[in-house]
C-alpha cells in the first residue's frame, strides 16, 4: 500500500473518531490498513493504491492478478524490457512478435479516488477495530458490508 496516497488516510480516521491529537496515529494507521485489506478481500478488488510485481510463465495473454489496474510501469520477457504489448481491463496482450518463457510485470493497482460509500465503509470498519477490536476481527461490520456489497465481485 502506498501510505502517502491512501484515501482515506489517518487524518480522516482521526476526524471520524473525533480524536484531536496525533498521539494514536501509529495505532490508527494499523487499524486503517487492516480495514483496507478486509474491505479489499470482501469486494475482490484493490482499494488502496499498491505497487505490484508479478512473475508468471509467458503466455500471449496475461490476466493481471490485482484489479483495477491503474498503470503498467514495466514488462520484461525473459529479463528483457519490452513495450510490445497492450493492456485493457486488467489483461495484458503481447504482440505476435513477442515470445519467451517468463514475464515480469510491474504495475500499480487500486482505486485512485474510491467512491464515498467505499471510503465510509473503510472508515467505519477501522473505527470499529479501534473501539472494539475483539468483536470485529472475523467479519466486517454489517454497515460496511452493506456499503461495499455493490462493488463485490465473485470468483469465476
Amino acid at each position: 500500500i502506498i501510505l502517502d496516497q491512501m484515501t482515506p488516510g489517518v487524518a480522516d480516521l482521526r476526524s471520524h473518531l473525533r480524536i484531536t491529537g496525533s498521539h494514536l496515529d501509529g495505532e490508527l494507521q494499523g487499524k486503517l490498513l487492516a480495514a483496507f485489506r478486509a474491505s479489499e478481500h470482501y469486494i475482490g478488488k484493490m482499494i488502496a493504491l499498491s505497487d505490484v510485481v508479478e512473475n508468471v510463465p509467458f503466455a500471449t495473454t496475461v490476466t493481471l492478478g490485482c484489479s483495477p489496474v491503474v498503470s503498467v510501469s514495466s514488462v520484461k520477457v525473459d529479463g528483457e524490457a519490452t513495450d510490445a504489448y497492450s493492456v485493457s481491463d486488467g489483461v495484458l496482450v503481447f504482440d505476435s512478435t513477442v515470445s519467451g518463457s517468463t514475464v515480469e510485470i510491474s504495475y500499480r493497482a487500486g482505486m485512485e479516488t474510491p467512491d464515498y460509500d467505499i471510503v465510509a465503509a473503510v472508515l467505519m470498519h477501522a473505527a470499529s477495530l479501534v473501539n472494539n477490536p475483539v468483536d470485529h476481527v472475523e467479519a466486517l461490520p454489517k454497515a460496511s458490508q452493506n456499503l461495499l456489497r455493490p462493488y463485490r465481485t465473485y470468483g469465476d
